[in-house]
């Protein structure tokens, strides 16, 4: 209880002198000397200099912001010191021994790890052409068939005492190339819209788009090919659905490209780190680097 005592009465002049010491340690920028690195804070043997308090604070325009961000960089510095010493008089030596190996071979994963990003990002290749994505999505329909319904469709969103009503309700249905240079000239008077119906999306970015929170309600309006016209009491949507896509259906290929993208891209990562890391053992070998005993 003594020993006990006595670290806790040592900890706590610590934090008294630590906390006296922050209400007068707290610098703005200008203050802060580039030229003279000095101590701003200690605990036991640790030091906190003013280089590293300055690209602490650096980015702070006003000297308030910068004065609080200091201070609340020193406070957090003194208490992980704190906690760390804290951690070295109450911790076993067993615990210890484990966490230092843990530690070693975190160090040891990261460097590889970085390593190896370097390595892949320096010699894999990623070019990845058109016939091999075409070629996958061919072989694997199995892992693209939809989980979610998706469609094709454009909308325009107007106010509903707009005078040329009639003349969008037959441009977004029709839709020839004039009435799409019809309404792109017109494009200005819409609070919204979405003319691009190539393009294939959740169908839940639709029910966003027209803010419709009843699931219900506006499933009616997903058919295909049809023209819809939904009105509230300031606004009229004029609603196109060109195509729809049931869950469980085949994904078009335009909508999974860049999955299929990745997924080759991490295929090829995945066989590549495979052999490097069987060329890394090999050549170990060879040079006598690495020997295995039976």
């Amino acid at each position: 209880m003594q020993n006990l005592f006595k670290i806790n009465y040592k900890i706590l002049i610590q934090f008294i002198v630590i906390g006296s010491f922050l209400l007068g340690a707290v610098y703005r920028c200008d203050q802060l000397q580039t030229g003279a690195d000095r101590p701003i804070a200690r605990v036991e043997n640790s030091f906190l200099y003013s280089s590293e308090l300055s690209k602490a604070i650096e980015g702070y325009s006003t000297p308030q912001d910068s004065s609080i961000k200091a201070q609340a960089y020193i406070s957090n510095w003194a208490r992980k010191k704190l906690l760390y010493e804290l951690s070295q008089i109450n911790t076993t030596v067993t615990k210890k021994q484990q966490l230092e190996t843990l530690i070693d071979q975190y160090r040891i994963d990261l460097y590889a790890q970085t390593y190896k990003e370097n390595i892949i990002s320096n010699r894999l290749d990623t070019l990845v052409d058109t016939e091999q994505m075409q070629d996958f999505y061919e072989q694997n329909p199995v892992i693209f068939r939809l989980k979610e319904p998706i469609c094709q469709y454009r909308y325009i969103k107007v106010p509903i005492e707009n005078v040329e009503l009639n003349q969008l309700r037959r441009s977004i249905r029709r839709f020839d190339s004039l009435d799409q240079v019809n309404l792109d000239s017109l494009s200005f008077q819409f609070s919204s819209f979405q003319l691009n119906d190539t393009l294939w999306q959740p169908q839940d970015n639709l029910r966003k788009q027209l803010a419709l929170d009843d699931a219900n309600n506006f499933t009616r309006f997903l058919k295909k090919s049809q023209f819809f016209e939904i009105q509230d009491s300031l606004e009229v949507y004029l609603l196109f659905v060109k195509d729809l896509l049931e869950p469980g259906a085949t994904a078009p290929y335009p909508y999974v490209a860049t999955t299929i993208k990745n997924i080759i891209l991490n295929q090829r990562k995945l066989a590549f780190l495979r052999q490097f890391d069987n060329e890394i053992i090999q050549d170990a070998i060879k040079t006598k680097k690495v020997e295995f005993y039976q």
